[in-house]
């Protein structure tokens, strides 16, 4: 399926997109910014999806880890994902 998003903030640790489709914790996605120079495209791990309203309409943040971050340190997954 193709989701597009909004990239609402990124460094090397996180990712936050703001997507108008929910992700399941855990859910590896394939996340590509075209628009970014150099171009990035990375699997990405789900750590956390929550709803919010925008001008009346539902959308979901999305909290995203790069995966090679996520396999070089599982527990970091573990940890993040009992966060908040």
């Amino acid at each position: 399926m193709l989701r597009e998003v909004i990239v609402e903030r990124a460094d090397e640790h996180e990712i936050v997109a703001i997507s108008r489709e929910p992700a399941a914790i855990g859910e590896q996605l394939k996340l590509d910014l075209a628009q970014r120079q150099p171009h990035f495209a990375s699997s990405v791990y789900v750590l956390d999806s929550r709803p919010m309203a925008i001008d009346g309409a539902v959308f979901h943040r999305l909290r995203l880890k790069p995966w090679p971050a996520v396999a070089e340190n599982p527990s970091v997954s573990a940890k993040d994902r009992d966060h908040d």
